[in-house]
């Protein structure tokens, strides 16, 4: 995962994904699994979530008032706000969490399956189920690094400094497979 400042961190994830829609999948890190875990009873997970999922509201209502006709983030706008307003029906008739019911939708939708309560309890558990594993998964092993030779900084025609140069196997990966 990377991070706002651009690091990158590893994070257990569930990937749910179409095999028939390739590109297509749809992630749940584990510092998410929180609400799915039945927080229903639960009254500040509801304010937090509830809190999101307004979030979530304004920005796709600003997209599409903003946005330019057509474009990219206009129609991601557009498909966004089906699944809030599914979310919200979702979210009355089971009580799951608002920002859940918006995944749920977005899943479900995924798999070109109709979102209503029962399609949505049902995934809802099999998320559930696979909790326990997504927890107990371990520690990914720090990468080794490789060396790439050294680097030699020059200024002005004078050697200011030479350096090993070493990258992650990550790092190698290029567009369209490994190296």
């Amino acid at each position: 995962m990377t991070n706002a400042d651009e690091s990158e961190t590893y994070e257990p994830t569930m990937v749910i994904r179409h095999d028939n829609k390739l590109g297509r999948s749809f992630m749940i890190t584990l510092s998410a699994f929180w609400k799915y875990i039945s927080p229903e009873d639960n009254f500040v997970a509801l304010k937090a979530d509830t809190m999101d999922f307004e979030d979530k509201v304004r920005k796709t209502q600003a997209a599409l008032k903003f946005c330019l006709v057509g474009s990219p983030a206009r129609e991601q706008a557009k498909d966004d706000m089906v699944d809030l307003t599914l979310a919200i029906a979702l979210h009355e008739a089971t009580s799951i969490l608002p920002c859940v019911c918006f995944n749920l939708s977005k899943c479900l939708r995924m798999f070109d399956i109709e979102v209503r309560p029962e399609a949505a309890i049902q995934l809802h558990l099999w998320i559930q189920d696979g909790i326990e594993e997504l927890k107990n998964m371990p520690e990914l092993p720090p990468e080794k690094e490789l060396n790439a030779g050294d680097v030699t900084l020059f200024a002005g025609g004078k050697k200011v400094g030479t350096q090993e140069l070493t990258v992650k196997e990550s790092d190698l990966v290029i567009e369209g497979g490994e190296a």
